[in-house]
């Protein structure tokens, strides 16, 4: 069984050539028609295909929703659940399926560190079993969350850090809670994690108090 079988227009094959390669690259099977040889039955092959992957990956695009395999791939993927839809233009996509979530890929460049690789990759990925994480939103979570906490300043970024150590804290407390009590170190890190917490949401108020205070004088 494949983990991955892609349905594209031949017109589209050196730009779908990419998504295979990235596919392949990142340590999944895969099954497209350049397995096919002369001579195979090819409705036969298709067919079995599609019936032993895990996951289908349908290329839409002006050329592709004008192909019947395309379409006829997609509805049993869809039939099955093992649908994933990327959009490699802006034409109108064919009903069913242009109701079901597609993932822009037009604007695309290659990149395996961008957005869209991370969504296709990370919903393959749950469908073969590999990942189970938020994949829509994993890409750029990690910059977006450190731009906000650069411009909220030094002190509420410290601030927000000490409630997270408090967190910490609170859990290795209740992890080690016995322990602790045995080494006479149960008051000393409760004691810890009270003052960073309070410490942490003294700073981030005084932050956004300040913040508020200037905001309304200009």
């Amino acid at each position: 069984m494949t983990d991955v079988f892609i349905s594209y227009a031949r017109k589209n094959r050196d730009r779908v050539r990419q998504v295979a390669d990235g596919i392949t690259d990142s340590g999944y099977s895969l099954w497209w028609d350049t397995a096919l040889k002369a001579g195979d039955n090819y409705a036969l092959k298709i067919e079995k295909a599609l019936a032993e992957t895990k996951s289908v990956v349908v290329c839409w695009s002006e050329q592709a929703k004008e192909s019947l395999w395309v379409r006829a791939e997609a509805s049993e993927a869809l039939d099955h659940d093992k649908l994933v839809q990327i959009r490699l233009d802006e034409s109108r996509m064919p009903l069913p399926f242009n109701v079901l979530h597609m993932i822009p890929f037009a604007g695309w460049n290659g990149s395996r560190q961008s957005r869209e690789w991370s969504e296709l990759e990370g919903r393959v990925g749950v469908m073969t079993g590999r990942e189970v994480a938020d994949f829509e939103n994993a890409a750029g979570a990690a910059p977006e969350l450190a731009q906000r906490l650069q411009g909220l300043g030094p002190v509420a970024t410290i601030g927000f850090g000490l409630v997270l150590l408090t967190t910490l804290i609170s859990a290795l407390t209740i992890l080690l809670g016995q322990d602790l009590v045995e080494l006479g170190l149960y008051r000393t890190v409760s004691l810890a994690g009270f003052g960073a917490a309070l410490l942490g949401s003294v700073l981030v108020f005084w932050k956004f108090t300040r913040t508020a205070l200037a905001s309304r004088q200009s």
